[in-house]
């Protein structure tokens, strides 16, 4: 790719989703493969880099699965980068062998994107640790009233049990009464 870079901006379709592998045509006829990056849904707008003029023999991919026809090149998995003043999220180089520089802005997509992963995933981590807080204070708020209840319902049942217990104990007395007074009056 020359020193100069040049863009074009191609259109995420419906229906497409982040990790999807698209196949676009540069203006220049040549066409590219790559990964529709994070945070891109359909509609959004990617900033492509225009790759060389189409090359005489297709290159190879370690990283894909099978070689792309001829006359095609593949992208590197693209990963969003930071919007440039006034566009859309740059998509990924074309790889190629002799591009030291494109390697380090890779890196520095990479760092780039992955340092806003990360924020991000914190930030939602956080977010979702403060919900579960709040939560489990509710609940042990709700357990307390529980415990009150139960204390209660507990103290209601030794007044009741102690009723009952007091009511059994009598009956034997009230039976013995009972047989007493019949004697008492059976024997006159």
């Amino acid at each position: 790719m020359s020193s100069s870079a040049k863009f074009f901006q191609i259109k995420v379709p419906e229906g497409v989703t982040a990790g999807t592998q698209l196949q676009v045509r540069s203006p220049n006829g040549v066409d590219l493969i790559f990964s529709v990056p994070p945070n891109c849904p359909p509609g959004s707008l990617l900033r492509v880099p225009m790759p060389d003029d189409p090359p005489a023999k297709p290159q190879a991919n370690p990283q894909a699965s099978s070689t792309p026809p001829p006359a095609q090149q593949q992208q590197t998995p693209s990963l969003p980068a930071s919007r440039p003043p006034g566009g859309a999220p740059a998509a990924a180089a074309p790889a190629s062998s002799s591009a030291a520089p494109a390697d380090n802005k890779e890196k520095e997509q990479v760092v780039a994107y992955t340092t806003k992963a990360l924020s991000t995933l914190h930030t939602t981590l956080t977010k979702k640790k403060d919900e579960l807080k709040d939560e489990c204070s509710k609940l042990d708020d709700e357990i307390e009233e529980l415990k009150k209840k139960l204390d209660a319902l507990n103290k209601k049942r030794q007044e009741k049990k102690g009723e009952y217990e007091d009511i059994i104990n009598e009956l034997p007395k009230i039976e013995e009464m009972g047989q007493k007074f019949s004697r008492m009056f059976s024997s006159s």
